[in-house]
């Protein structure tokens, strides 16, 4: 598990003076601009290269496809940042660089990013791997990152729908699976029992009387896709860190409590942003193990954070107070 963050130069960032902590669950909360997405990113470098598991796009194109390019990475458009993240007592360090291709040779150790862009993962591969304690071959799967856009939600799907990678989902249940559980919760209406693979793309069945009917995803209602579409690929891949950003857009407080209490019931590491009080409300209600960190960003960029657990979310509650809106 990811215990810390650090985070330098990396998009409007220009510091964090103390390494930011993580726990199992944690809420990233702020205001706009104060480095909610930058953090899901920074962490999202983790690893720095290679293809996302099922939809096979290389992993820059989530953040092109939040900032329609990869440019802007860097804060004030420089061109190095720096990335430390702990894990126990250890310390895995991501260096990126942006270098014209024409006159900087990378060495072996630096991984392309995207065009001119470079990584640097020290210790290497193979290291953070056992750091980590997962099988080297599966560390590009470590991670997974859900933007609010939906452009990456379209490509998500897309990818999903390649028949290896139904497939794959076909075989972990995830498609009946997550449909019953939503609708045990009335998050979804009774009728639905699965998502299928069709030949222009993927669609939600509905059951109704002794006929069924075949929903495109694409025509469902907007939370609704969104998050069939991020969890299906998250239950099949079982990555063993989450990041979603803008967790509840588009989507009605019971979507929002169930989609959290499908979260919580996986293995997975959870690093989520959020603007709702209804996110913070479900977390405090039902109980669940969770930290909030309030960012903030100073007029120099640097980032920090006040870390709330789960009682003291619950006190402002209490007390009529919205967490949201305090800031010591």
């Amino acid at each position: 598990m990811i215990e810390w963050i650090s985070v330098e130069n990396f998009r409007g960032i220009s510091r964090t003076p103390k390494p930011l902590p993580l726990s199992k669950f944690t809420v990233l909360i702020g205001l706009n601009g104060s480095g909610k997405s930058a953090l899901l990113e920074a962490l999202y470098m983790l690893p720095p290269m290679g293809l996302l598991p099922l939809i096979n796009y290389d992993r820059a194109a989530a953040i092109i496809s939040a900032h329609l390019t990869f440019s802007g990475i860097f804060y004030r458009y420089g061109d190095h940042a720096m990335l430390s993240m702990g894990v126990g007592d250890s310390k895995i360090e991501i260096e990126l660089l942006e270098r014209p291709m024409t006159i900087f040779q990378p060495e072996p150790e630096f991984y392309r990013l995207y065009e001119g862009h470079f990584a640097r993962m020290k210790p290497g591969w193979q290291e953070v791997a056992r750091m980590l304690n997962i099988d080297s071959g599966k560390l590009p799967s470590y991670s997974i990152l859900v933007t609010g856009g939906d452009d990456w939600r379209r490509k998500i799907a897309q990818g999903l729908a390649i028949p290896d990678s139904w497939n794959a989902i076909v075989r972990s249940g995830i498609h009946t699976r997550l449909v019953r559980d939503f609708v045990r919760s009335g998050a979804l209406p009774e009728e639905f029992t699965e998502v299928l693979l069709a030949q222009d793309g993927l669609r939600l069945r509905s059951e109704r009387g002794n006929s069924a009917f075949y929903v495109r995803l694409e025509d469902a209602a907007a939370g609704l896709r969104s998050f069939l579409t991020a969890a299906l690929w998250i239950g099949a891949v079982n990555p063993r860190l989450v990041l979603w950003d803008d967790f509840e857009a588009n989507a009605h407080p019971l979507l929002i409590a169930q989609a959290l209490r499908w979260l919580s019931s996986l293995d997975s590491q959870v690093v989520m942003a959020t603007h709702s009080i209804d996110v913070l409300y479900e977390l405090v209600m039902g109980n669940y193990k969770f930290s909030v960190l309030r960012l903030r960003r100073s007029p120099d960029d640097e980032l920090t954070a006040e870390r709330l657990d789960a009682d003291e979310v619950e006190k402002y509650f209490e007390d009529g107070m919205d967490p949201r809106k305090v800031f010591g």
